[in-house]
């Protein structure tokens, strides 16, 4: 049955996974960890890049698309100050950032900051048809200057074509944690642009339909019995359903 789950689990996934010359949507995401916080900054963003790298590398079409953009980018193009502060902070963009020469930089957090976000709109997100979908989770233990790049790239006027999902354990932010002060910022500035949404465990018929759908049953009643110890289990908390489900 756990086979079954996952075999229908890779097929779905499978619809929204971009082909060579199709990118209906692309997406890449990154997680902090609590040893992030203080030991590696930038970890969850260089995760989402190096994931990104590799989706828009295996498309030729698109990986040219990019690299075209990047080099005649006044601020990030070979031989340019910024290509050199892009490649010093985040190796992971090598592939897409031409040849350089083997000059090193010490790059200031606001030169970082404005090379990144010309990388994203002036390179990625304008080469696509579709926006850029970019996912980061555990921001509770976001490290200060992920959460100071993320405060800049939300609330530049220039970026456009991205859709941000940012996900964080609201009881481990408090009113002076830096992620919850960012996030009422922004949800002031870009209003109209921004939301926030608040989860919850699931309904008894929620939990139902996800497990009738996991193993592919149209109608939830041939579900039913399962789906009643899963959710006494549970009480509808997702993780413990797809736990309870393996």
């Amino acid at each position: 049955r756990l086979n079954r789950v996952k075999e229908f689990m890779k097929r779905a996934l499978a619809k929204y996974q971009p082909s060579e010359n199709n990118f209906p949507v692309l997406h890449t995401s990154g997680k902090f960890t609590e040893q992030s916080t203080a030991s590696a900054p930038f970890s969850a963003i260089t995760e989402v890049l190096e994931r990104l790298v590799g989706t828009i590398c295996r498309s030729d079409d698109l990986q040219s698309k990019v690299k075209g953009r990047i080099a005649v980018s006044e601020l990030i193009g070979s031989g340019r100050e910024g290509n050199q502060v892009l490649r010093a902070t985040f190796p992971v963009l090598a592939p897409l950032l031409g040849s350089s020469s083997a000059d090193s930089v010490h790059p200031s957090m606001s030169a970082i900051k404005e090379c990144t976000c010309e990388l994203f709109s002036s390179a990625i997100c304008d080469s696509l048809d579709h926006p850029l979908i970019f996912f980061l989770d555990d921001l509770q233990w976001g490290d200060e200057a992920s959460i100071e790049m993320l405060s800049f790239l939300l609330s530049s006027r220039k970026l456009r074509n991205i859709l941000f999902i940012c996900s964080f354990r609201s009881n481990e932010v408090h009113a002076e944690h830096s992620f919850a002060k960012m996030k009422e910022n922004i949800m002031s500035v870009r209003s109209s642009t921004t939301q926030s949404i608040d989860l919850f465990n699931l309904s008894p018929e929620a939990v139902t339909k996800f497990i009738a759908d996991t193993v592919r049953k149209d109608e939830a009643e041939e579900v039913a019995d399962l789906a009643e110890a899963v959710y006494k289990k549970t009480m509808g908390n997702i993780f413990f359903v797809i736990q309870a489900l393996e």
